[in-house]
């Protein structure tokens, strides 16, 4: 059995995540297969190695499909060399988390899965589309190539019900379609090896200026520096802690420039480590999904910026809507906000609700797993 994984990456943490979600679970249900990805920028031959991957070739370059000349050698030649094609494929887990919206282009949908998702169906490979956020879909253009990826697909799993909505409503999916939730809070971590209890970590997102959420770089970075400020003010640690490659990096950077007291910025390769230090920390303010997803999971109090609906129907899983705070959010309702880390009856009521939530939450994840192993794959 050959299983393909799609979507992952290791400089963004959350993508990272998942691949060692989905290692675990291959292991914990002792599948035979040989697991392969495409080598990327995101993810280099050497992670691939590490994670315990092989290489799929890269075929398609140029408009030019490749593949029949590989093809050519018998398997066994093409396994020991790792030559492994598209047409080897028995099963491809889409690990995307996001990848089809009007925030995505066309041509970006069509290279993730939209070029090849007709040859696989052809070819008899099952596409299985894991928990991820889907739509809008108001652009005709990127409507139509998420079609292609929808019709093809074995299973689609929604992660929230905005997203099921979306597709439901805009495509014809014949009972494929499934809500489950983000599957890495299935990842059990041991605490952080330095105290972190008196530490609020705080996650930047570039996408926040991106999306324009913000008004411009400097309207988010004074939200930041002012969220230190506040921090600093009841009593905890703040510290900067990257979630998700450079552009993150450089904005914590320029924040601390800004102050007169600049702060730690912890930046872990290890998607592991960065989950145990969010479980170590008294708390939490995220611009990223899976550093809230890291928290909810853990019961770690936690507040969270938004860029689009995924992290409000995240919030609202975890029976914690109150949550979301705005970039916009001024002075009076930031304290207010904050108060929850710092108000012990507050954490402790906040502490309690998202362990009781969290059980909820791995018990679905699980769910999805089964129908996965039992209803597709078959061991």
């Amino acid at each position: 059995m050959i299983i393909e994984i799609r979507g992952i990456g290791i400089e963004n943490k959350g993508a990272y995540l998942m691949l060692k979600a989905i290692m675990q679970e291959l292991r914990e249900r002792n599948v035979n297969a040989t697991v392969i990805a495409e080598p990327t920028q995101a993810m280099p031959p050497e992670a691939l190695k590490s994670n315990g991957l092989k290489k799929r070739l890269k075929t398609f370059k140029k408009g030019v499909e490749f593949s029949g000349v590989v093809n050519i050698l018998p398997l066994g030649i093409r396994k020991s060399n790792e030559w492994f094609l598209v047409n080897d494929v028995n099963y491809v887990f889409d690990a995307s988390g996001f990848f089809m919206g009007d925030q995505w282009t066309p041509a970006s949908i069509d290279h993730k899965l939209g070029r090849d998702a007709a040859m696989l169906k052809k070819n008899g490979a099952k596409i299985i589309l894991l928990p991820q956020a889907f739509g809008p879909f108001k652009k005709q253009d990127v409507k139509a190539v998420s079609a292609k990826v929808f019709e093809h697909s074995e299973i689609i799993f929604a992660r929230d019900r905005v997203s099921y909505k979306e597709v439901q409503d805009g495509f014809n999916v014949n009972g494929k379609l499934h809500l489950a939730p983000d599957f890495t809070n299935l990842v059990e971590v041991p605490a952080y090896s330095r105290d972190m209890s008196n530490t609020i970590a705080i996650i930047p997102n570039q996408k926040l200026i991106e999306q324009k959420v913000a008004s411009d770089a400097n309207g988010y970075m004074a939200f930041l520096s002012s969220l230190v400020d506040h921090i600093r003010s009841i009593g905890f640690v703040p510290v900067f802690l990257i979630h998700s490659g450079q552009k993150d990096f450089n904005l914590a950077k320029k924040v601390n420039e800004s102050l007169a007291q600049p702060i730690e910025i912890i930046n872990e390769e290890d998607p592991l480590a960065i989950k145990s230090i969010i479980k170590s920390c008294r708390g939490l303010v995220t611009g990223r999904f899976h550093g809230l997803v890291s928290a909810l999971c853990q019961g770690v109090p936690v507040l969270a910026t938004s860029w689009s609906h995924k992290y409000e129907m995240l919030l609202q899983d975890y029976n914690f809507p109150e949550g979301l705070i705005s970039i916009t959010t001024d002075k009076n309702v930031l304290a207010q906000k904050l108060s929850m880390f710092s108000d012990a009856g507050q954490y402790r009521t906040s502490k309690e609700k998202l362990a009781e939530a969290s059980k909820v939450q791995k018990k679905r994840a699980k769910q999805m797993w089964d129908v996965v192993f039992d209803k597709i794959i078959k061991k």
